[in-house]
C-alpha cells in the first residue's frame, strides 16, 4: 500500500495537470519532486518574504481492498484520498489560491476550487480578501459548478516553522524553511474546523 506523500501526490497528478508533469521542487529539498516533511519545529514570528513563489501543502490516505481470490491470484483496488492547497504570492499584492481533492473511498469524488484576489501582511497575520472563486465538485461523475462563494476576507496566523523530510529508504534527513498557516477554512472547502497548514516553498 502506498504511504500517504504517495497518495497526495497521486491526488495532484490527477487534478493538477501540468504542474505535477513539471516536477515541482521544494526550496532546500535538492531533490527532484516534491517531498512530504513534517514539521520540526517553529517560531514565533515571520522572517520568509512571501511574494515571489509559490507554497504547498498536501497529504494523503489509502486502503486496500481485495476484490477476488483465487488458490494462485489476487485482484486488489487501491482506494486513495489526497488534497493539496497551494498559494502563489506575487509581489503586486496578488494571489492565486488552488484547492484540489480526490477521494476513492467506495464512490469517485473530486473538488476543486481556483481563488484570486488581494493579500496583505501585517507582522504574522495574513488577510486574503478574494476577489473571484471558481469551484467544481463533481460525486460519482455528477458535477456542480459554483462561482464566488464567499467573498468575506480571511485573516491566517503565519510564522517560520523547519520541515524535515526522510530520503532515500529512510536513510537520510533533510531540513529546509517553510511556514505555518493558521486560521478559517473557507467556505468551499469540504472540510470542517479550522486550517492548520505546513507549507513548502517551490522553486
Amino acid at each position: 500500500m502506498c504511504g500517504a506523500g504517495t497518495l497526495a501526490v497521486l491526488a495532484v497528478a490527477e487534478l493538477a495537470g501540468e504542474d505535477a508533469a513539471e516536477g515541482p521542487q521544494a526550496s532546500g529539498a535538492g531533490a527532484a519532486g516534491w517531498l512530504p516533511a513534517g514539521e520540526k519545529s517553529r517560531s514565533a514570528g515571520l522572517t520568509q518574504p512571501l511574494p515571489g513563489g509559490r507554497w504547498l501543502y498536501m497529504n494523503g490516505s489509502g486502503m486496500e481492498r481485495v476484490l477476488s481470490r483465487t488458490s494462485t491470484t489476487e485482484t486488489v483496488k487501491q482506494e486513495a484520498s489526497g488534497a493539496l492547497y497551494e498559494f502563489t504570492f506575487e509581489g503586486d499584492g496578488t494571489y492565486l489560491l488552488r484547492w484540489r481533492h480526490v477521494s476513492n473511498f467506495m464512490t469517485y469524488n473530486t473538488s476543486s476550487t481556483d481563488e484570486r484576489g488581494t493579500w496583505t501582511l501585517d507582522g504574522t497575520t495574513l488577510t486574503l480578501t478574494p476577489e473571484s472563486q471558481q469551484a467544481r465538485y463533481t460525486n460519482s461523475g455528477l458535477g456542480q459548478d459554483k462561482e464566488d462563494v464567499d467573498l468575506t476576507p480571511r485573516r491566517y496566523r503565519v510564522v517560520d516553522i523547519e520541515l524535515e523530510t526522510i530520503t532515500t529508504a529512510g536513510v537520510e534527513y533533510r531540513t529546509f524553511p517553510g511556514i505555518e498557516l493558521e486560521g478559517p477554512v473557507p467556505a468551499w472547502d469540504i472540510s470542517s474546523g479550522s486550517l492548520s497548514l505546513d507549507l513548502q516553498r517551490l522553486r
